[in-house]
């Protein structure tokens, strides 16, 4: 786990053993990173690497960037100048070549750099190849501007399979107008035959080759020396012929290799030779989708993570029937590490938008087209865990995405942590996946406990408790007036307002439940102001309210009413009072208020920016005049919503109307309609601190001729707020 493959030193060997003179590394060669790199090639010196477009901080890091090597042929000596160029993504697909001083430059502009060198050298090439893992929209651009790169090898494309033998003849030019007519594939093993042709130059004209200033040698038929062609020739590719060779069964083996390859089976086989995911199909292998759903439904199972955003996975082995860890382990050869990311809610939906349609992204839990995190629609005052791995976020366009979403404020945490294993070292993609699959299939006793959970995982909704907190603040301020009567006609009010001390909070905090079967919350509200100044003896409550209540909601008979709109039965019960009773006037004082209702109506499934919708009718009873008045009937509206404006303020609204039908009773304490509504814009200082600034309106009217009117008043402040949901 977290380790390369033990037939690296193998593979080495094998490469040296063909002894090649020019070698450029690819993705398998650096998967570690350069320092990993280096120190196994240098138990094989032998082995000629150079990278054209490599550069490294530090000096023993550094490859050559080109070779020139002498081929010997009946002619003579034809120099062959090799240059590498390492395809840029490399930089991003292995961040260690970043973190270890190593950078993969601008491939053409380097390229072109160590080809005019060569050609200015005391010995320069009679052709240069150009070797390279370049993905097809380098290589176009390398067709388009290099000059003097006679071929390039590294055509990846599986259409090159179909080549049975591909054959080029070539006009002269000079270098400097000469562009790679071809790519060969580096698919398998393929030979590359060479012509070359030598002519004298025109007379007066400089060759097109700058002569070779070190002297040719060549071989005659009967193996003697004889002289070098005079300076003033050319030698030009003259043609190319290209033939795949395919390895097939009947090619001899190499004992040496085989007995290599067999000893590491031998020790490493037998445990892992255990079925683990069952066939999903009696003949055909398992797709990539469905493969590509295991792992990352494996890891949010193992992290809890609400979800999980991977990138492109290597191909599936086409094998129909069941997997072994053996198979398994060897489709997850990978270093990925797994990162938590806290996203908030806000601006998860915007990643989400944003990741729609993205190629080779992996995603599970919370999708760009499912937006459903554990089974819940996204809310925007909770933080989301959100699993990726170390490279899908270096070398994937949602990575940047992730990065940039991390709460950022002072008082917050990183918002980005390395997710551990059991042993406390970084998790890897490889054995969380394993761990997960292993464990289902031994608790169900049978690999097909896999296809069971697979099947039921992607919508399974968890019991979850959360503390959710729309409101929590405390206001404290004191005025110190002047208190000298001189001043009482200057038009100035800090000189003339007596001194007053004002106190105030606001409390909405909820106990939340929910599965799929029951939502059910405890919630505490309360409203409190007070205002004292020196000409009052007591203070004035300009706002006391105190409710506690519990619902109670049935998704498990919900119905849809719009396709984005679906509702259930609710009940809940709540106790309406205040802090101190109102004091009038003459002094008397009224019953202080205890109205206990219950509510049965409908409830929205939150979804989107509706958190929260209710209609019902109630029943309320207030108990302190429980003999002297009748219980009360009427019906009841409530409502809150979220939105993200822009990236970073959130706009909610919330309300709550209530209608109260007649009673034999009714008198000027009694109303026909109490309304409360409030909208609040919340900047974030921190992940769950906000600066506020609301408006509150507060309606009412009676049901009696005496107070038959609408009156209506409101507040408009600002407050530093704490507000979030959390997850217990």
């Amino acid at each position: 786990d977290g380790a390369l493959s033990l037939y690296r030193p193998l593979g080495y060997q094998m490469l040296e053993a063909l002894d090649p003179v020019a070698l450029a590394p690819g993705y398998t060669e650096l998967i570690a990173g350069p320092r990993t790199f280096l120190a196994e090639t240098r138990a094989h010196p032998s082995l000629p690497y150079i990278a054209t477009n490599w550069k490294a901080e530090e000096a023993r890091y550094q490859l050559p960037r080109y070779r020139i090597v002498p081929a010997k042929t009946e002619a003579g000596i034809i120099h062959i100048g090799f240059v590498a160029m390492l395809d840029p993504v490399l930089a991003t697909i292995i961040p260690q070549l970043s973190q270890e001083g190593v950078d993969i430059t601008e491939p053409i502009e380097a390229i072109q750099n160590a080809v005019d060198e060569m050609y200015d050298s005391e010995t320069p090439p009679d052709m240069v190849l150009m070797l390279t893992t370049a993905g097809s929209a380098v290589l176009e651009t390398a067709r388009r501007e290099l000059r003097g790169v006679d071929l390039m090898v590294g055509d990846q494309t599986l259409a090159t399979l179909r080549v049975l033998q591909q054959e080029l003849t070539l006009r002269p030019l000079p270098y400097t107008r000469r562009g790679a007519p071809a790519t060969l594939s580096m698919d398998g093993i393929a030979t590359a035959e060479l012509w070359f042709e030598i002519t004298e130059a025109p007379k007066g004209e400089e060759p097109t080759n700058k002569p070779n200033k070190a002297p040719l040698s060549a071989s005659a038929a009967e193996g003697g020396p004889r002289e070098a062609p005079p300076p003033d020739v050319e030698t030009h590719l003259r043609a190319v012929r290209s033939v795949p060779r395919l390895v097939r069964g009947e090619v001899p083996l190499d004992m040496g290799v085989q007995g290599q390859i067999t000893a590491i089976r031998a020790r490493q086989y037998p445990r892992l030779d255990k079925q683990l995911i069952p066939a999903f199909s009696p003949t055909a292998p398992l797709k990539e989708s469905a493969w590509a759903q295991l792992v990352c439904e494996s890891v949010r199972t193992a992290t809890g993570a609400d979800s999980v955003f991977l990138h492109e996975l290597p191909p599936v082995v086409d094998i129909p029937g069941p997997m072994t860890e053996l198979q398994v382990v060897n489709q997850l050869a990978m270093l990925d590490t797994l990162q938590t990311h806290w996203i908030p809610g806000g601006a998860f939906n915007g990643i989400l938008d944003k990741a729609f349609g993205m190629d080779g992204l992996i995603a599970c839990g919370a999708t760009p087209t499912n937006r459903i995190a554990q089974g819940r629609g996204i809310d925007g005052a909770r933080t989301y865990r959100v699993v990726s791995t170390d490279r899908t976020v270096a070398s994937h366009p949602i990575g940047p995405l992730l990065t940039a979403a991390k709460p950022g404020m002072a008082l917050d945490g990183p918002g980005i942590a390395t997710v551990r294993g059991p042993g406390g070292q970084p998790a890897t993609l490889r054995e969380t996946v394993l761990d997960t699959l292993r464990e289902i299939r031994d608790e169900g006793g049978h690999p097909d406990a896999i296809k069971n959970w697979i099947l039921t995982a992607p919508t399974k909704m968890p019991p979850q408790w959360l503390v959710r907190v729309r409101q929590l603040n405390l206001r404290i301020s004191q005025f110190q007036g002047t208190d000298n009567a001189s001043f009482a006609e200057v038009p100035e009010t800090l000189a003339t307002s007596p001194s007053s001390f004002t106190f105030g909070s606001d409390l909405d905090v909820a106990f939340e439940y929910s599965s799929p079967r029951v939502l059910a919350d405890i919630r505490a509200r309360s409203m409190f102001t007070t205002l004292r100044t020196e000409e009052d003896v007591e203070p004035v409550e300009t706002a006391d309210d105190l409710r506690g209540s519990s619902s109670f909601s049935v998704p498990h008979w919900k119905f849809p009413v719009f396709p984005s709109l679906q509702l259930m039965p609710y009940t809940e019960a709540l106790f309406d009072t205040e802090y101190t009773a109102i004091e009038n006037d003459d002094g008397t004082v009224n019953s202080r208020q205890s109205d206990l209702s219950q509510t049965i109506g409908v409830s929205a499934v939150p979804t989107g920016w509706l958190g929260a919708l209710r209609i019902g009718s109630f029943v309320n009873r207030d108990i302190a005049q429980f003999s002297d008045k009748p219980p009360e009937f009427g019906g009841k509206v409530e409502w809150a919503t979220a939105q993200a404006v822009g990236t970073s303020l959130r706009w909610t609204t919330s309300g709550d109307i209530q209608i109260f039908a007649n009673t034999p009773d009714d008198d000027a304490s009694d109303l026909r309609l109490r309304a409360f509504v409030e909208t609040r814009f919340s900047l974030p200082l921190a992940r769950f601190l906000n600066i506020d600034f609301y408006a509150q309106g507060f309606g009412i009217q009676g049901r009696v001729p005496e107070n038959d009117d609408f009156g209506f008043s409101y507040t408009i402040g600002s407050s530093l707020s704490v507000t979030g949901a959390f997850q217990l």
